[in-house]
């Protein structure tokens, strides 16, 4: 297996539904490459339940409750990311 550790250095990835499946596997993978990570979920509990099993991975993350299926909620991930990171 190829080692990606610190590739995604510097980095962030904002990730959608990421509290739980293969989205999270996803931001588990973003972490693992060493980018600071933005997990979002439709439900605030499910962000903030989340967050500290990726900030003991790494530093910089950030929770943001979002349904990315509702117009009004696509841009708030972004929004928080700039203003964040």
């Amino acid at each position: 297996m190829v080692n990606h550790a610190g590739v995604l250095a510097g980095k962030v990835a904002i990730t959608t539904g990421s509290t739980r499946g293969i989205a999270r596997a996803t931001a588990e993978a973003f972490v693992r490459a060493g980018a600071r990570v933005v997990i979002c979920s439709r439900k605030a509990d499910a962000c903030e339940a989340a967050r500290p099993e990726f900030q003991a991975a790494v530093h910089e993350v950030l929770a943001t409750p979002a349904h990315v299926g509702k117009a009004e909620d696509i841009t708030r991930p972004v929004e928080a990311t700039l203003e964040r990171f």
